[in-house]
């Protein structure tokens, strides 16, 4: 009896650790994600002397 409660004990261990893991990597994706929305701009966006001093720094 006692080896299938360690081994219960083991499986929700890992279980837990897994999802922790899961959780931060969920919460790093959304800030990076979060972060390239905030710092990134479209070309769309930029008049045509900013483009043309970019093609020329370049």
């Amino acid at each position: 009896m006692t080896y299938i409660f360690d081994e219960y004990r083991k499986q929700y261990r890992f279980d837990t650790f897994h999802n922790t893991v899961l959780r931060n990597e969920t919460t790093n994706y959304f800030r990076e994600l979060n972060h390239q929305r905030i710092h990134t701009t479209h070309m769309d966006s930029l008049s045509y002397l900013a483009i043309f001093t970019l093609e020329n720094a370049v």
